[in-house]
This record gives structure tokens, sequence and C-alpha cells, in this order.
């Protein structure tokens, strides 16, 4: 309810029910704005009378409330991802051959395994890249350098919920795509050689996977990634190697001693 003060027609006052707030009770309090109940730093993301919380690495839990460690294998719930220095993979030279090799499960038809590209916040549209996510359940490896993209698609599907190990190798525009010992060739189209990019390597998504790939991926990675690869690093221990995580906790499932999903499953509803 809102009442004048004085003669002038910005001169009032306004009281505000429950829930609003600003001069003109325009503003609707989300559940963030109200109660925070996310725990240890985290961020908390508001939708009307729901929210949820981004852990940092570290922390799990509905309201981060738990304490979590990781190594070489990490589980992803399709909101997280982990940051690792661009410095592993600095695209220097014309024609120096990239390396990077990783293994992964999942049961998910779509979803960002990894991403290099431009910084948050800047337009991505047109901008270089390097990519490897599930699309409709294929494995798609995709690099641009200004002139379109390459894209190399597995012929086997991915989402089975599978130990997959994958290799993916770029020299200038050729490209090589290797899925469980069957490799698939491409190249990216004009005379363009270098990657430009200037963000972190994410692994498992993106703090803005829209944003940040032009609306190529639109879902983060839910599943297990294990030993990571890149260039002559060896395999990185996501959590101590890793510059930031968010909403990223240990992989439980053991191959060999149950299926996929259950694991999966029984690890999400903790």
């Amino acid at each position: 309810m809102c009442r004048e003060r004085g003669p002038k027609t910005d001169d009032f006052e306004c009281i505000c029910k429950a829930g609003y707030s600003g001069r003109r009770c325009e503003i609707e309090e989300d559940f963030c704005s109200k109660i925070n109940p996310c725990q240890n730093g985290a961020e908390c993301v508001g939708h009307g009378n729901s929210y949820r919380c981004n852990c940092p690495k570290g922390f799990s839990g509905p309201n981060c409330e738990s304490f979590v460690t990781f190594d070489e294998n990490a589980s992803f719930h399709g909101d997280g991802w982990v940051a690792l220095s661009r410095d592993l993979l600095p695209h220097t030279a014309d024609n120096s051959s990239e390396v990077i090799k990783l293994s992964f499960s999942t049961t998910e038809r779509d979803g960002l395994l990894l991403f290099q590209g431009q910084p948050k916040g800047v337009n991505a549209r047109g901008q270089d890249y390097i990519s490897l996510a599930v699309v409709n359940g294929l494995l798609e490896f995709s690099y641009e350098m200004g002139s379109g993209p390459a894209q190399i698609i597995s012929k086997q599907r991915v989402d089975d919920g599978g130990l997959h190990t994958v290799e993916l190798r770029r020299t200038g525009r050729q490209g090589v795509l290797k899925l469980d010992d069957r490799e698939v060739h491409g190249e990216s189209p004009g005379m363009l050689i270098r990657l430009n990019t200037k963000s972190d390597i994410y692994i498992g998504g993106a703090p803005e996977p829209r944003e940040m790939t032009a609306n190529r991926n639109h879902e983060g990675f839910k599943g297990c990634i294990f030993n990571v690869q890149i260039q002559d690093s060896g395999i990185i221990n996501l959590y101590k190697d890793s510059n930031e995580a968010v909403n990223t906790d240990q992989c439980e499932q053991h191959f060999g001693s149950g299926d996929y999903l259950t694991n999966f499953e029984a690890m999400s509803n903790k």
C-alpha cells in the first residue's frame, strides 16, 4: 500500500506486504532473499519459494552442508563443473599437436563433458572454442577457429551407462575422435589453424553452458568422469589441481560390481 507524503508526484511511501520490497514494492523476494539456507560460502539461486545451492569445491548436499573430496574421478549432476588452468592447453603454435584423454560413463542423451572458449560474459557466437559433448546419445568433438566449426561425431552411442574411453587429437584444422578404439576423422573449414581461447578448461559442464557455448550445448554432464589427461599432464587430480569446482562429488561407481545407473542414482539421493 502506497500513500502520498507531499505535493510532488514522487513524494510517497509504500508499506510492502510480505514477500515484496523496493520503493514501490515492485521487487518480489525469492527464497534466497528471505532465508539463505546455503552453507559454507555456497551461492543460493532462488526460484520463488524454491531454491538450489551451488556448492563450492569440497562441499555437497542440498545446503552444501557435507564435506566431500574427490580425486582423479568425479561425479557431476548437470549443474556443476571443474575448472582447470588454460595453461594446460595453451594453443601457442599453429601446427602443434593437441591431445586430450578421458573416460566417462552416463545414461543421459546430452551433456557437456569438456569446454574451453571465451570467458563468461563474452558474446560467444562465432568465437573460437574446443568442446566434447554427448549430443543425442552420440559423442561430438567440435572446435572453431574463426571459419566455421568442425563437428566430429561418433558412430556408436555412449548413453548406455558403460565405461567409455576417449582420445581427442587436433593438429591445425585436422581432428580425430577416438572412442573405445574406433576413430572418426574430420576437419574445420577455411584456412585458419590456431585456436584463440581465453577461458579455463571446464570439465563436466560450464558456469553458463548456453551462454558460453552460444546455445550449442544446453546441459551440463550427468555421470562420472575419470582419468582426465591434457597434453603431457599425466592423470589430473580434479580436486587438488583445479582452479574451481562447483557441485562436484566423488564418483562411487565401481565397474563390474553393479549397474551404473543404480549406483549413480543411489549416490545422487544421498
